[in-house]
C-alpha cells in the first residue's frame, strides 16, 4: 500500500454511502476496509492488514482489568466494521458510526500515512478553528527552541496554497526523473509528473522565501546522459532550489552500482565549483544554486576502521510507522519505542534510545568482512 496522502472534499448519500476519489482507490489498492470510531467525533478507515497491526496492539498493550483501557477498547475497537466497495466505487458507512460523526451530507476525506479519516465537513472546519492556535503555539514554541522545520514530500501530493508553508523552513521534494513517462513509473500514479512540476512551481511561487530542495538518485542515465543532469539542474534554478543528488545503497545492486565522484567531471564541466565537503557530503556551486553530492553512510564508512563510532555518530536514524528504530538496512534488527510513544513512558523511552545507539554499528557487514 502506498502512503495515504490528501485532503478530499465529498458528500455521502441517504444510504451511507461514499465514492471515494480515484487517486485515493488507486493508493489504497484494497476492496475492503475497517471502519470505527475515532477521536475528535471522526471515522478511521484502516485496510484490514493496518487495522489489524494496530488492534493486535492495542489488545496487548491494554489489559482488560484497567479502566482507562477498557474504555479504550470499547470506543475503538469494538465499534469496528468491515465494509466492501460497490461495483461503483462506493463505501457504506454504518448507520452507527454514521451517527456518531455527525455524517449527513457533506463530508471529508483526509489521507493520513497509513489510515483515512473521514469528517463531516461543518465538523472539520470547528475543529481547525478550535485548533488553529494551539498549533500555531506548538509551531512557535519550535522556532523559540531554534528548531528548524523541515518536510519531506513527493511534490504530487501538496498543496502549494497551504498555510502550513507559512510555518516550515524548508521542504525536501523527491524527483527521480524528469521524463514524465519513467516519473510515473517510479510513483506508479498516473498524471502525477505534471500535478508535481506544477505544485512545485506553484509552491515556490506562493511561498518565495521558502528554501526547497530537489532530491534525486544517483542512476546510470544520470552519468550516461548529461542532458539529463542538465535537465534538473535547469529545472532546479527555474525555481531557485537547491539539488541533492544522493549515492545509491551500494549493495542493492552491485554491478550497477555508480560512485557519487563519478559526477565531479560533469560538474566542473558545467562550471560548477567545489564550495565545501564534510562527511559524506560535498558541495558545488555555481553562484545561482547548489549542488550537493551525497555518499550514502554505509559506503563512506567502509573506507575507516572506526565503523561502529562513524555509524553511531553520522548515520541517519529511521523510525517507521509501526513504532520501531532501524538498526541497519542490511538486516531486520530493530529496537521497538511504540508502547513507550503509546504510553508517554518517556523514561523507558529515553532508555530504549540509548539501547538503540549502543547496537547501532554492531552489525556492520563492512566492519565483519574486515575481520
Amino acid at each position: 500500500m502506498e502512503l495515504l496522502t490528501g485532503e478530499y472534499n465529498n458528500t455521502i448519500d441517504e444510504k451511507g454511502r461514499i465514492s471515494f476519489p480515484a487517486k485515493l482507490r488507486q493508493q489504497l489498492n484494497e476492496n475492503t476496509l475497517v471502519v470505527t470510531q475515532a477521536l475528535d467525533h471522526c471515522l478511521w478507515l484502516f485496510t484490514p492488514e493496518e487495522w489489524k497491526n494496530l488492534s493486535t496492539k492495542l489488545m496487548e498493550s491494554a489489559s482488560p482489568f484497567d479502566a482507562k483501557n477498557r474504555l479504550v477498547l470499547r470506543r475503538l475497537v469494538a465499534p469496528a466494521q468491515e465494509v466492501e466497495f460497490d461495483k461503483s466505487g462506493r463505501l457504506s458507512v454504518p448507520q452507527s458510526l454514521r451517527e456518531y460523526a455527525n455524517l449527513s451530507k457533506d463530508c471529508v476525506l483526509l489521507g493520513i500515512d497509513k489510515y483515512i479519516e473521514l469528517w463531516d465537513s461543518e465538523t472539520y472546519k470547528s475543529y481547525l478553528a478550535d485548533t488553529e492556535s494551539s498549533f500555531l503555539d506548538v509551531v512557535e514554541g519550535l522556532k523559540k527552541l531554534g528548531t528548524n522545520i523541515t518536510i519531506t514530500s513527493n511534490g504530487y501530493s501538496i498543496n502549494p496554497s497551504d498555510y502550513i508553508f507559512d510555518l516550515i523552513d524548508k521542504i525536501n521534494i523527491s524527483i527521480h526523473s524528469l521524463d514524465e513517462n519513467d516519473y510515473e513509473r517510479i510513483t506508479t500514479v498516473k498524471g502525477s509528473y505534471r500535478t508535481a512540476t506544477d505544485n512545485i512551481k506553484k509552491l515556490k511561487s506562493n511561498y518565495p522565501l521558502l528554501r526547497v530542495e530537489i532530491n534525486t538518485t544517483l542512476t546510470k542515465s544520470l552519468v550516461d546522459n548529461t542532458g539529463e543532469l542538465e535537465d534538473l539542474i535547469k529545472f532546479a534554478k527555474s525555481i531557485k532550489a537547491d539539488l541533492k543528488i544522493i549515492e545509491l545503497f551500494p549493495n542493492t545492486d552491485k554491478e550497477n552500482f555508480i560512485p557519487i565522484e563519478t559526477l565531479v567531471p560533469l560538474l566542473e564541466k558545467l562550471n560548477y565549483k567545489l564550495k565545501g565537503s564534510e562527511f559524506r557530503k560535498t558541495i558545488y556551486d555555481d553562484n545561482e544554486n547548489t549542488i550537493s553530492l551525497i555518499k550514502c553512510t554505509c559506503s563512506e564508512v567502509s573506507c575507516y576502521s572506526d565503523k561502529k563510532i562513524l555509524c553511531r555518530d553520522n548515520n541517519d536514524i529511521y523510525l517507521s510507522m509501526d513504532g520501531n528504530l532501524h538498526l541497519c538496512r542490511f538486516n531486520d534488527n530493530v529496537v521497538s519505542i511504540y508502547n513507550e510513544l503509546e504510553n508517554n513512558d518517556y523514561i523507558h523511552l529515553k532508555e530504549k534510545v540509548e539501547e538503540y545507539f549502543d547496537r547501532l554499528g554492531n552489525d556492520c557487514i563492512y566492519d565483519k568482512e574486515n575481520k
